[in-house]
């Protein structure tokens, strides 16, 4: 009767057998979301040197994937360059509903606060609308010398914000650089679209995703090998002995490239990343609201003065610095 007539049992209880037996059905909980899956990504090529991290955290080597968003793009402010080089196994992840996870490490020094974790500013307003939050904000936060790679800051919040836009998913929070809305600036941009990339990127719209999952994760201290092609390709070589090692194996789950995470099944860009699962030790997940009213101005006097490095904006947007 349970198979056959559904939601019809509570009903047939109560007639049959008091609402006692109806209030006990009730109190059966309800079937367990499954959790989602998990892609991991190496941005080439510093990010190889995380290869080892998630080793010792026990990733399976198979579900790494690789990507490579240049920092060279970000450095000229060359939006389409950096869409055009997203990884089809990378768009293919996205569009199904994947959480992806970009690692690098940086490879410049540039002081950010240091605000992670609980110690992040909630604020949702800029600079401008928050002065008072700001400056108590900017007073709390100590400056450190903390290296965020701009494929990280820069690269994966561009690519996040363009295929949530091309692909008509919901814009969870706004697209912040340093702390600085940015939405102006890449609607702008994503208005001269080249129709050829629109349509590389419009492809994996069929495959229905609700939102776009896309993370980045550093290394704080940045990296020191920066260069060294030599050790680059050493910890290649390895990674691919350890994935033909598990192919020869028993090693569970099934060859894949994709790792169910044991975290909640729900979450939104503001839901902290290690509520869906265990970065690697030492590794801290980037949030662009951490910097909301604490950007580059606000630690001016505690680091050298460098030459400032703009979006370069269109001639009615100023929110960028």
């Amino acid at each position: 009767m349970v198979r056959r007539f559904g939601g019809l049992v509570g009903p047939l209880l109560l007639l049959r057998h008091g609402p006692r037996a109806a209030r006990g059905l009730a109190q059966v909980p309800p079937p367990k979301t499954p959790p989602r899956r998990v892609a991991h990504f190496i941005n080439l090529t510093n990010g190889l040197e995380a290869l080892d991290a998630l080793d010792a955290a026990q990733i399976d080597p198979r579900t790494v994937n690789f990507c490579r968003i240049q920092s060279s793009h970000c450095e000229a402010a060359d939006f389409y360059g950096i869409l055009q080089n997203l990884d089809h196994n990378l768009l293919f992840h996205l569009a199904t509903g994947a959480d992806c996870v970009v690692y690098d490490l940086g490879s410049r020094g540039t002081r950010w606060p240091a605000v992670h974790g609980d110690e992040a500013s909630t604020s949702r307003d800029g600079p401008a609308e928050e002065e008072e939050d700001a400056a108590s904000s900017a007073t709390e936060c100590r400056a450190a010398e903390v290296r965020v790679p701009r494929a990280i800051w820069w690269g994966v919040e561009w690519a996040r914000y363009a295929l949530a836009t091309v692909w008509h998913c919901e814009h969870r929070a706004a697209p912040l650089l340093r702390g600085y809305h940015a939405a102006k600036i890449f609607d702008a941009q994503l208005g001269r679209l080249p129709k050829p990339l629109y349509k590389r990127l419009k492809y994996y719209r069929k495959f229905g995703p609700d939102a776009v999952r896309l993370r980045g994760a550093y290394w704080p201290a940045g990296t020191t090998l920066d260069g060294q092609d030599a050790v680059y390709a050493a910890m290649a070589r390895s990674h691919a002995d350890r994935v033909a090692a598990a192919l020869g194996g028993a090693l569970e789950p099934t060859p894949g490239t994709t790792t169910p995470s044991s975290r909640r099944a729900t979450v939104d860009d503001e839901t902290p990343l290690s509520d869906v699962l265990d970065l690697p030790p030492g590794f801290v997940e980037y949030r662009s609201s951490d910097y909301i009213g604490v950007g580059r101005h606000r630690i001016a006097a505690a680091a050298p003065k460098k030459r400032s490095q703009k979006l370069k904006p269109s001639a009615s947007d100023g929110s960028a610095e």
